[in-house]
């Protein structure tokens, strides 16, 4: 078996040493400062990053409380009005209300006095519209013209 045979160890060993010497020789020179490199870009990047974002977190934050002061402030503000609004038309309607009444009872008693005039006018013609009225009648009735001073007559015996 010729891996077993000494003659070829000490050659062997040699390449091994060398071989791994370069490659030892290249990792260390460029391939693990440039690896190191990346790692310290990318930590710093990342740190960076998260950096940023705490600040954003911090500034979102801010404005969120700012957010919520103004929007407190603006439902106090609109209470206010719909308060001073409420009040406001209130105050009209009550105005509004007491015209109003004052109109309808202006109204009110205009018509009585025009319902007091003419019953008192009727009154003083009641004789004329009742013997108007009977005669109206008469004529619907009869289909004739109703005599005026039997219609008379009549009147004075029931009054």
């Amino acid at each position: 078996m010729p891996q077993f045979e000494f003659s070829t160890y000490y050659s062997q060993i040699f390449w091994l040493i060398l071989t791994f010497g370069l490659l030892y020789l290249i990792v260390c020179r460029f391939i693990s400062p440039a690896a190191e490199n990346i790692f310290k870009n990318r930590h710093s990047t990342i740190e960076n990053e998260i950096n940023e974002a705490s600040e954003i977190a911090l500034r979102a934050e801010e404005l969120r409380t700012e957010y919520d002061i103004e929007f407190d402030n603006i439902a106090d503000l609109t209470d206010k009005i719909k308060k001073e609004a409420k009040v406001s038309l209130d105050a009209s309607l009550a105005l509004k209300m007491v015209t109003l009444e004052e109109e309808l009872n202006i109204q009110a008693k205009k018509t009585f006095d025009e319902i007091s005039e003419t019953t008192k006018r009727f009154l003083h013609k009641e004789m004329e519209a009742s013997l108007n009225l009977a005669g109206f009648i008469t004529e619907k009735i009869t289909h004739k013209k109703a005599n005026e001073e039997l219609l008379k007559k009549c009147y004075e015996k029931v009054k």
